[in-house]
């Protein structure tokens, strides 16, 4: 499971990551994808898999 701290992590130290793909929306939310969204410019596409069309997940 990744969590936000894990996502900030990624996006500090991985400013040229360009490839992101989820395979659930457990243990992290909107924060951990904004420091993702705001450090990793490269970044072209989010690859969402298993994410519920009801809601955020």
């Amino acid at each position: 499971m990744i969590s936000d701290e894990s996502l900030e992590l990624i996006a500090k130290y991985f400013k040229n990551f360009n490839l992101l793909v989820l395979s659930s929306c457990e243990g992290f939310g909107t924060d951990g994808l904004a420091f993702i969204a705001a450090n990793c410019r490269f970044i072209s596409l989010p690859v969402w898999i298993s994410i519920a069309l009801s809601g955020l997940c």
